[in-house]
């Protein structure tokens, strides 16, 4: 077997500014579900408090018994644009993913008891958007994307990425919060969350045209996801450019 390694300098890869039409997006954290409940929330930018209170309606109650609360989030966001949206490719992103069957599947190994088969199939990063392509029947590419703090930006990256060949993306971003064994450590960004984007590579009346820029000089972390930052610049006049770790973007005025 043959590994070949292709190495990529990001400064000159991404030394162009990136474009993308946002034409839909829709989110959900711990008491935040509605367009005014995000609204709300913008204007004092905490981390979000309360329960997760998500729409399931959309998923089959077979397939909503075998899901992890982070499926959960990802499916409830998904489904609804399946069904009004063009989808040609997807881009699923979560910086922890199934961590909560990973930690089941070792508990269950330390007790010598017989491994779950349903977490067993549903402990790798791609499950929900494999759930989601099999339940629909879907014929279309879909990425999954881990990369620490920074998992919205280069998520953000690889679907631009994608729109040179696919049309219209669904971009997901989400996480659950982590299982109680790592409460000691401190891990950033826990939190029950998720965002959906509907991005085009063409321009429609209703679209928000965003400029997207590379940029390694601002690595310092934010206090809560980069992606809740994101909606609340979204929500916000959008006047300025939003500086995240690794990302800048900007509205294109009209």
């Amino acid at each position: 077997m043959i590994i070949i390694l292709v190495i990529i300098n990001l400064n000159i890869f991404f030394l162009e500014i990136m474009r993308l039409y946002l034409n839909a997006w829709k989110a959900v954290s711990n008491d935040l579900n509605t367009t005014d409940e995000w609204k709300e929330w913008s204007i004092v930018l905490n981390k979000p408090q309360g329960d997760l209170v998500l729409k399931v309606n959309d998923i089959p109650p077979m397939l909503r018994r075998r899901c992890s609360t982070a499926s959960k989030i990802a499916l409830s966001l998904a489904l609804g644009f399946l069904e009004e949206k063009n989808i040609n490719a997807g881009v699923f992103c979560s910086q922890h993913g199934e961590l909560h069957n990973t930690v089941d599947l070792f508990k269950q190994i330390k007790a010598k008891e017989v491994l779950s088969p349903n977490k067993f199939s549903q402990c790798v990063h791609n499950t929900s958007s494999g759930l989601l392509s099999i339940q629909k029947n879907l014929n279309i590419p879909f990425n999954s994307i881990s990369a620490g703090c920074e998992t919205f930006q280069m998520g953000l990256i690889d679907a631009i990425a994608q729109l040179k060949d696919k049309k219209n993306i669904l971009f997901i971003t989400f996480d659950e919060k982590n299982p109680e064994l790592y409460s000691k450590l401190n891990v950033k960004y826990d939190l029950d969350y998720g965002l959906a984007l509907y991005i085009s590579s063409e321009y429609k009346e209703t679209s928000i045209v965003l400029d997207i820029e590379f940029d390694t000089n601002h690595i310092s972390k934010t206090a809560i996801p980069p992606a809740l930052i994101f909606i609340a610049w979204l929500l916000g006049d959008r006047k300025g450019t939003l500086v995240l770790p690794m990302l800048k973007i900007k509205e294109l005025s009209s």
